[in-house]
């Protein structure tokens, strides 16, 4: 973890949904710094689409500091459903 002595298997435990949380941060939490922190890219290389697409379907995405990164990923999300059905 980049700004807390948190183990890297816990945050990807979370991320995946096997385990609540690491340290302080829950999946949403985590979720929030990834997406804000990393390009879509490497967001798909550390979390899979199906656990992606799980984690958008509860995120406030208003929440979010910049608003092109919350319409960046709600467009995401939209294709991501599309793709299921």
């Amino acid at each position: 973890m980049w700004d807390y002595n948190i183990p890297a298997e816990d945050v990807c435990a979370v991320l995946l949904g096997e385990k609540e949380h690491a340290g302080h941060y829950d999946a949403h939490g985590l979720f929030r710094k990834a997406i804000e922190s990393f390009s879509w890219y490497t967001v798909m290389e550390i979390i899979p689409l199906a656990r992606i697409k799980e984690l958008l379907r509860d995120f406030d995405l208003k929440t979010l500091r910049d608003k092109r990164l919350a319409e960046h990923y709600a467009f995401i999300g939209s294709k991501l459903d599309e793709l299921a059905n």
